[in-house]
């Protein structure tokens, strides 16, 4: 279960670089060295205590959870989806 959250949130991870890393540079601008290393303190920070929280839950309800903050991630997704689509 640990592996495969891991697996997926590395491509997460991965792919959120790339789309925020050309918007931070788009137009000749550059990411200040405060916030890259911020970034990379807070990374390893919630890896850290990431770790803690999934020893303290069970499987069942880290699913659960986990089933929880998708949709609601999905659903707001959907929703400003749509607002840019339809204008509202």
């Amino acid at each position: 279960m640990v592996a495969t959250k891991a697996a997926i949130q590395t491509i997460g991870h991965t792919v959120k670089l790339i789309y925020f890393g050309q918007m931070l540079t788009a137009g000749g601008g550059q990411v200040a060295s405060a916030a890259i290393l911020l970034a990379v303190t807070l990374a390893l920070l919630g890896t850290q205590l990431s770790r803690h929280v999934l020893d303290a839950i069970s499987d069942a309800a880290f699913r659960l959870w986990s089933r929880r903050l998708i949709a609601a991630v999905a659903t707001v997704s959907l929703v400003q989806g749509l607002r840019l689509q339809f204008g509202g």
